[in-house]
């Protein structure tokens, strides 16, 4: 083992300032800048070990000790203990086990309310069938008159619109393409679904030109009652997913089905 203190030049019993003092000394004597023979390198390099030592004054402690042959056992503070719990029986559970607890949960309420959501299934599928018989029926005409028209404005960023007002204070909005094709005074056929009314057509008697309402729920949200139908049957009929798929696609249809009953009288 090396001995830093003859390296220093100084005695074991030297104090802190005198240690500092003195490798201060040597290293201005053998700094390369101040040093250019060979030694020197290596010389500065053993003192700036010995001083890493004996300045700081644990290491130095330590290094007295091994010097006198005695080893100095460090021993580490002991951890702060966990607080017990009131029941001896208690112990803390894991991430892992409370995932696995709470994932449990979950699955435990799907399965025990999954014939509540299949029976939302079933509701919206008998809903959507509804919709799509009335689609299917024949529709019933009404002729009316065209007391007034008016028409939005139509830019690059609004598509403008065109409404008819009928005499019985019904309003059709339609293309504005149509401003030309729909006049004042014009009689109309207004043909609507057998059941629920909703618009589906218009025909001008004048010309005859017929075209369908776009904004209705025949019309250009006529997709909604059949994703609707089909994502009910796939509640209703399919199993192959499990339980937690037909509860979501269950929790799916009730949503669904609230937006079907707004898009019902968007005509409106």
């Amino acid at each position: 083992m090396k001995d830093y203190y003859s390296i220093l030049g100084v005695s074991s019993t030297a104090s802190d300032t005198v240690i500092k003092r003195q490798y201060r000394q040597l290293a201005l004597r053998y700094h390369p800048d101040k040093n250019s023979s060979a030694e020197a390198a290596l010389i500065i390099q053993e003192i700036n070990e010995a001083y890493d030592v004996l300045g700081d004054p644990q290491k130095r402690q330590q290094y007295d000790m091994l010097l006198s042959g005695q080893y100095l056992v460090v021993t580490p503070e002991p951890e702060p203990a966990a607080p017990r719990h009131r029941d001896p029986r208690y112990r803390p559970k894991s991430a892992e086990y409370m995932r696995e607890v709470r994932e449990n949960s979950v699955n435990a309420y799907m399965r025990d309310n999954l014939r509540y959501m299949v029976l939302v299934s079933k509701f919206t599928m008998v809903f959507a069938l509804f919709c799509m018989l009335d689609f299917a029926l024949p529709t019933v005409k009404n002729t009316h008159q065209i007391t007034s028209t008016s028409k939005t404005a139509n830019d690059q960023n609004v598509r403008g619109s065109f409404i008819l007002y009928l005499d019985d204070g019904t309003s059709v909005s339609l293309s504005h393409e149509l401003d030309e094709v729909f006049l004042d005074g014009d009689k109309v056929d207004y043909y609507n679904s057998m059941i629920l009314s909703i618009p589906v057509k218009i025909e001008n008697q004048r010309n005859h030109y017929l075209t369908r309402v776009p904004l209705s729920y025949f019309g250009n949200f006529l997709f909604f009652p059949i994703v609707l139908l089909a994502t009910s049957a796939l509640g209703v009929f399919y199993s192959g997913e499990g339980v937690e798929f037909r509860f979501n696609v269950g929790l799916f249809n009730l949503i669904f089905f609230l937006f079907n009953l707004y898009f019902l009288n968007v005509h409106r």
